[in-house]
């Protein structure tokens, strides 16, 4: 590993040439090719998955490289493997692994820059039984496509490379804000997921009623209003669509409860404009209003109650709502979010 902090600082500079890490403090280096060295001197950078993979779900890989400074080539071979408990019969890995097959490769001609951060990305469709991601190229020197990009150091044909946020991350990860919560005055609460490197990047938050500027990029953070607040998480991964989700922090715990008393529930959110309101006391009739981020009436229904759940179809843009359901006595609110199809 590679530091700008203790113990090591030696980044940006170091033995193999000047560079930041590409996101935090460190970043990993490793050979990626070596035609001239008695044993071809491969590193392949493995990490345990948190989790196995789900079978059958589609994931994204993804990865940043960028040559060193003091390397002679570039080569066109990145790739990343999801590999099974087989790597743990493994006992030599210096030598080209070109028995494995990766599910991702970079494709897109021969890594040449020093200098900007490269991604190696693409998706594949888990078996189930993936337990470890290894990182490397996984052809034989003859193989790997290559180019004197610093012959300095020639008649050395060997390929270091700094590698950093290494992802993978399902396609289908919903948006998640966090379930919505009271706290006093005073107190901060966590909102949203945990920090990690594959999901950070694709998150940004929003404090209503500004729903333009984000207040951070993050999968998660604290947060410490001084009134009642509702946030909202846009997530967009590399390989997959936008998705939204909010969480309101609440200051008065009775209206909690008479909110959890009428247990309204609007499916699905986010929505494209057509949606089910569930929930509702059959016997008592209700007023629907759906208000835009202005506050402004867009949406006016009154129905009987007759049905627990009724369906709402609306053609109303995308945006962020405010639903309002009122039977006399107890009034729900909740945020809608309407996507594009």
């Amino acid at each position: 590993h590679y530091s700008i902090d203790q113990p090591h600082f030696n980044l940006p500079y170091s033995s193999y040439g000047f560079q930041f890490p590409k996101t935090g403090k460190k970043c990993l280096g490793s050979v990626f090719f070596c035609s001239t060295c008695p044993d071809s001197s491969r590193g392949y950078p493995r990490n345990r998955l948190k989790d196995f993979l789900t079978a059958g779900h589609t994931y994204c890989g993804r990865y940043f490289v960028v040559n060193t400074n003091n390397s002679p080539v570039g080569i066109g071979s990145y790739a990343m493997f999801a590999g099974t408990t087989i790597l743990d019969t493994i006992k030599y890995c210096r030598i080209p692994l070109s028995y494995l097959n990766p599910q991702i490769e970079h494709n897109t001609g021969i890594v040449t820059d020093t200098l900007n951060w490269i991604p190696i990305t693409g998706t594949f469709v888990a078996s189930g039984n993936e337990k470890y991601v290894v990182l490397g190229n996984f052809r034989s020197n003859s193989a790997t496509p290559t180019m004197v990009i610093n012959p300095t150091h020639l008649p050395n044909l060997v390929c270091d490379v700094y590698i950093d946020d290494v992802s993978l991350v399902d396609i289908d990860l919903p948006a998640f804000a966090g379930k919505d919560t009271n706290i006093v005055t005073g107190d901060s609460v966590f909102i949203g997921r945990e920090p990690d490197v594959g999901i950070d990047y694709a998150c940004q938050w929003y404090q209503l009623p500004n729903d333009t500027v984000p207040i951070d990029t993050v999968a998660g953070l604290w947060v410490k209003p001084i009134t009642k607040t509702t946030y909202v998480v846009k997530q967009q991964l590399w390989c997959s669509g936008v998705k939204w989700d909010t969480v309101t922090v609440h200051f008065n715990t009775v209206r909690i409860a008479d909110f959890a008393s009428m247990a309204v529930r609007i499916i699905p959110n986010p929505t494209t404009g057509q949606f089910e309101l569930c929930g509702l006391v059959q016997g008592e009739d209700y007023t629907l209003r759906i208000l835009d981020i202005g506050g402004r009436r867009v949406y006016n229904r009154t129905f009987p109650g007759s049905e627990e759940c009724i369906n709402v179809s609306t053609d109303l843009p995308k945006g962020i709502y405010q639903v309002v359901c009122d039977n006399g006595v107890e009034v729900y609110n909740e945020r809608l979010i309407i996507h594009a199809d």
